[in-house]
Parts: structure tokens; C-alpha cells; sequence
């Protein structure tokens, strides 16, 4: 089952991004978990966009972000996130300098309708299945979608919600 909220409906500025690790069997991103959602948010504080769904794996994250209106510069969301991470990343887990753990490509898919959105949810939700990281997505921790029946997912989606200028 799909975890699309009802009322949402991708519009123009809605994208699906997939972000890799440098090092394709890491575990930077799940074992520095604060730190990654803490880039996010300083990143969300400087450029706003709402987080739609996502799905941190040890190496790579998938995630929709739909960002304002008139605003399409992902780019340097993404830039401003992965050097956040990367500068404040322990020395001794990182495997090269700054941004030397991230691949330089972001993977990007704008998200045209609903059949777009389900089908990236659908890719998001049974990611940590596909990685054999879990067999029930619901056990994955790093998920938004496995926080859904969680009571501490919408106290969550409301810090970011805060963040985000009180959308």
C-alpha cells in the first residue's frame, strides 16, 4: 500500500533524487543518521522545500521534494546538504576529503502526475527490501513511510514543518 497523502498532487517544482555514497557498500548515511537529517534541515532553513517522502539506506537516499513555487534550484539544495555532511562527517569514517564521499551526480526524475508519484513512493517504500536490508519495509527505520503508524512520525513531520515555514 502506498503512503501518498490524499490531498497532495505533484506539481511542477516535485522531483524524485536519488543521491549515492562514493563507496557503494558505506554506511555513512544510516550510522551518521543526526548528521544527515541535521544537513537537511539547515538546508531546509536556508532554501525551503517540503520532504514528501524519503528513504535513507546505508549508501544512498531516496527521497520527493517538492520545492516553492518559481523555485527550481535543487541544485544547490543538494550541494549546500551533501558539504554540510561531508565537512562535519568524523575524519576517521570518511574515506576521502569533503565532498569525495558523494558520487557528483544527483539522479533527478521531475514528477509530472500521480502515476509518477506512486511509482516513486512505491520505489521508496520497498527500497530497504530491495537493498535486503529488511523484509517487511515497515521495519526499516530510516523510512518515512515506516514511521507512518509510529506516534513519533508526526511530531516529525511537524519539526520539518517548522522548518519549513509553518506549511
Amino acid at each position: 500500500m502506498s503512503h501518498c497523502s490524499p490531498q497532495f498532487l505533484p506539481g511542477p517544482g516535485t522531483f524524485f533524487f536519488t543521491v549515492r555514497l562514493k563507496d557503494a557498500g558505506g554506511d555513512l548515511l544510516t550510522r551518521h543518521i543526526d548528521l544527515l537529517r541535521l544537513s537537511v534541515r539547515l538546508c531546509q532553513f536556508r532554501h525551503p522545500f517540503t520532504i514528501e517522502d524519503a528513504v535513507v539506506l546505508p549508501d544512498r537516499l531516496h527521497t520527493i521534494w517538492t520545492l516553492p513555487r518559481g523555485d527550481q534550484d535543487h541544485a544547490v539544495r543538494w550541494q549546500l546538504i551533501k558539504t554540510t555532511f561531508a565537512r562535519h562527517i568524523p575524519h576517521a569514517a570518511a574515506q576521502g576529503p569533503g565532498l569525495a564521499l558523494w558520487q557528483r551526480r544527483v539522479w533527478e526524475q521531475p514528477i509530472a502526475n500521480a502515476m509518477d508519484l506512486l511509482e516513486c513512493r512505491n520505489l521508496i517504500r520497498g527500497a530497504p527490501v530491495h537493498a535486503g536490508l529488511v523484509t517487511d519495509p515497515d521495519d526499516w527505520p530510516y523510512s518515512l513511510a515506516s514511521r507512518a503508524g509510529r506516534p513519533d512520525r508526526d511530531a516529525h513531520v511537524m519539526h520539518l514543518r517548522v522548518i519549513n515555514g509553518g506549511r
